[in-house]
């Protein structure tokens, strides 16, 4: 047997490509591949940055073999594996509320919120929790990306709640995360094709992804 065949019957050797939504393409997703590929010398990958829309677009083409992206799914033909995670709540490490172990709408009544857009699921959930709440959601700025609103929250613009993957980018940087209660979850999903077989190289990645992603359900960031 040569040392190719070798390495696709061991798994070591192919590409993967992977199609990833913004807020885990930045960190989670590199570290990820790093970790995968660490034992692998010959294996390649390609790592694309789109929409969560668009990566199931692509997934759902046959033009990646894996996804990772926000629900709901809507492209008929991708199978996922689902998570829902607790959004933290992010402020600077000087903030009056960083002596708390969480934080509850109360003690946000009338502060200076950084929130995505509504179009997103966080908006409407947060909202939800105010308002049932009656305090008041002082939303002064929206954002697309979790990651511009933590970095605003570090110019002191406000707080706001944030996906794991995106605050693990900030620590260390002046900021601090405190579990949101009740809980905001973001959903997301690990996605591949459903109308063909799945290669032993896609199926071992997907159970790293979610074994690594499982990690963050419940992270007490501090």
């Amino acid at each position: 047997m040569t040392r190719t065949a070798g390495d696709i019957s061991g798994y070591r050797a192919g590409h993967l490509r992977i199609a990833c939504m913004p807020a885990l393409s930045l960190s989670f997703v590199p570290d990820l591949i790093g970790d995968f590929v660490a034992e692998k010398p010959d294996l390649s990958i390609t790592l694309q940055t789109r929409s969560s829309p668009k990566v199931q677009e692509l997934v759902a083409a046959d033009l990646f073999d894996i996804g990772i992206v926000e629900l709901p799914v809507e492209f008929p033909g991708v199978a996922q594996e689902a998570m829902a995670f607790p959004c933290l709540c992010v402020m600077p490490a000087g903030h009056r509320l960083a002596v708390r172990k969480q934080i509850t709408p109360a003690d946000l009544d009338g502060e200076p919120f950084i929130s995505l857009g509504n179009s997103h699921m966080t908006y409407h959930r947060v909202r939800e929790c105010f308002s049932e709440a009656g305090a008041h959601w002082n939303v002064r700025i929206q954002s697309h990306l979790f990651v511009s609103a933590c970095a605003m929250v570090r110019r002191g613009l406000g707080v706001t709640l944030a996906d794991p993957f995106t605050f693990q980018q900030f620590e260390g940087t002046g900021l601090v995360a405190r579990p949101f209660r009740p809980k905001v979850a973001i959903d997301l999903a690990v996605i591949y094709a459903s109308e063909k077989p799945r290669s032993r190289l896609v199926s071992e990645f997907v159970g790293h992804a979610i074994d690594a992603m499982t990690g963050y359900l419940e992270t007490d960031p501090n």
